[in-house]
């Protein structure tokens, strides 16, 4: 099979893709901060310990990475040079997923410009922004980019077949291994691998045989990643998690997946509420134009078939979002999504390329969506994520260190309510990831209060005596009177006061 050879232009779009990167998200460098699960693993991953937050979810891979990374961390600060362990490898990645797709478009004869066009996309999505500002998410480029490329050497093996039988096996257990990296680092990130075959799907636009092998063949890939990860717990004597427990609710997950999960995928990197209603009426209602758009484009196709062609699209997507369909959980987080939200790209701007006749009004277009993706994904990066995120760090770490004394063996720890900062900052908030303050959930004050004195005090075993008690502020009826001993931390207040004054100052305005 002739594969579509790397030009120079490709290599200078693969170049403007990374400083596109380093535009947006160069503050990885220096800025200091810690995100929820973040500082849970820095203190439970040290040296020596033999915590496992990942290997009962199934990934394994994952579970060998943060013990390595985290155990050499001992500071909030060396949790910086893991985010960048996360940018390099995305930043290697971007090439591959570049080489891939470009191969791909060429060989179904899709617009060309739809490769440079679909990476700046990725780059400047919500999930990349996530994956590479949250040391929680530092495999995320591994899995999401290990199930690309499994399903990229399959689409391949499948047309090799006739031609070279050896050729098309060797790739088929390259993809396989693959397959295994990917559900073993992240089970979502493994639905890249039916992009390619997506891809397939726009340009025929009806079911055909290459599809349905690569559907079949990525259900024989994730049934032989359950066996394997039944087999690894069982080596280890380990016990699964219960987020991993699996649930067969055919109508109850479709209805999950239509109105709560692909209402985000239509929204291209715009950040709303997910429970947004303004949100939900511009899904339905693009999702309905590009349905009515497609039918009158496919004219090569009969009626039957353009009919079908959506309800095959809704089975390609619950095939994508299976491993998130298949457990207990409803939880469509956006770091879920990579693989959905590059599905419903292709879709819809492969649609809107080809209903442009003119060559120079369809460069205009693109250039003009990527402009408003770029400023996009700097405002998501910068104003949704780093700018609280790294304030509630700085406030919060001083007014600890400064008043904590060796006296201190409790602290009573007022978590802020998940919207605060919408109400002090006046954001939006979206998930548990963009928006929300680190220190709302009820995991990370313990280890928050620890780390900050152990810090201070170089002293781990100190830090480890002591007690923190935590409670949303909202949930507190009234002031009340400390016990000797207490220090009370309302991050609420603290954050106020300090918007108060900022905002009172000769000269200043809202942080």
């Amino acid at each position: 099979m002739n594969l579509a050879p790397i030009t120079k232009k490709d290599l200078l779009y693969i170049l403007i893709l990374w400083a596109i990167v380093i535009l947006i998200f160069y503050p990885l460098f220096t800025a200091e901060y810690v995100y929820t699960d973040e500082i849970v693993q820095l203190w439970r991953y040290n040296e020596g310990s033999h915590f496992q937050m990942f290997l009962p979810q199934g990934r394994l891979i994952t579970e060998k990475l943060f013990q390595w990374l985290f155990s050499s961390a001992t500071t909030i600060h060396d949790i910086t040079y893991i985010r960048l362990f996360s940018l390099a490898g995305w930043m290697v990645s971007i090439p591959l997923w570049y080489v891939a797709i470009k191969r791909i478009v060429a060989r179904e004869n899709l617009p060309e410009i739809l490769t440079f066009f679909s990476l700046l996309f990725l780059v400047c999505s919500q999930q990349f922004c996530i994956y590479v500002s949250w040391a929680a998410c530092l495999e995320l480029f591994l899995a999401n980019t290990a199930g690309l490329l499994s399903g990229y050497y399959l689409y391949i093996a499948i047309s090799e077949w006739k031609i070279n039988r050896k050729k098309a096996i060797y790739l088929l257990v390259i993809s396989t291994i693959a397959a295994q990296v990917a559900l073993f680092s992240y089970q979502s990130g493994f639905g890249c691998f039916l992009l390619p075959f997506l891809l397939h799907l726009v340009k025929e636009g009806k079911l055909n045989r290459k599809i349905l092998m690569g559907g079949i063949v990525y259900i024989l890939m994730s049934g032989l990643y359950f066996v394997l990860f039944k087999i690894s717990l069982n080596m280890v004597q380990a016990g699964a998690d219960t987020r991993t427990d699996i649930v067969i609710n055919p109508f109850g997950k479709l209805k999950f997946l239509l109105q709560k999960v692909m209402s985000s995928s239509f929204r291209f990197n715009y950040v709303m509420n997910e429970n947004n209603k303004t949100g939900k009426i511009f899904y339905r209602v693009l999702f309905g134009a590009w349905i009515i758009l497609n039918f009158i484009q496919q004219k090569k196709n009969t009626i039957g078939q353009r009919i079908a062609y959506p309800f095959i699209i809704v089975l390609l997507w619950a095939l994508i979002y299976l491993p998130s369909l298949l457990v207990k959980e409803n939880y469509a987080s956006n770091r879920t999504l990579l693989a959905l939200n590059l599905s419903v790209f292709f879709l819809v701007m492969n649609s809107l390329i080809e209903v442009i006749s003119s060559e120079r009004m369809k460069k205009m277009v693109v250039i003009g969506i990527c402009t408003l993706f770029v400023i996009n994904a700097w405002y998501n990066f910068h104003k949704l994520f780093l700018e609280p995120i790294t304030q509630e760090y700085r406030l919060v770490r001083n007014y600890i260190t400064e008043n904590y004394r060796d006296d201190i063996k409790r602290v009573y720890f007022l978590r802020p309510d998940e919207n605060f900062f919408q109400r002090a900052y006046g954001i939006t908030r979206s998930w548990d990831e963009l928006g929300v303050p680190s220190t709302f959930f009820n995991w990370v004050p313990d280890p928050f209060v620890k780390q900050f004195v152990f810090e201070k005090t170089g002293d781990r075993k100190k830090a480890e005596s002591i007690e923190t008690v935590h409670l949303l502020r909202s949930e507190i009826p009234g002031q009340y009177l400390e016990p000797s001993g207490t220090l009370e931390v309302d991050v609420e207040k603290i954050i106020m006061d300090k918007i108060s004054v900022s905002t009172t100052a000769p000269g200043k305005g809202k942080p």
